[in-house]
């Protein structure tokens, strides 16, 4: 099972753009990731195409860290 943190949702990255409005407040600040940080990146274009606009992004993914 992948971590989760508290009050951490998980949307993969083919479900974010009908899923995102329904469970992302657009004032929250987003934090993206994904393995190796390629989804990660497509999820921030897809969310700021949807207005939102205190994104992260952990870059490379969280095999970097």
């Amino acid at each position: 099972m992948k971590p989760m943190w508290h009050g951490s949702i998980n949307i993969p990255v083919y479900d974010l753009e009908k899923n995102a409005q329904n469970k992302l407040n657009l004032g929250s600040i987003i934090i993206v990731y994904c393995s190796a940080g390629i989804r990660s990146k497509r999820a921030i274009q897809i969310l700021r195409k949807l207005g939102y606009r205190n994104l992260y992004n952990i870059e490379g993914g969280i095999e970097n860290l």
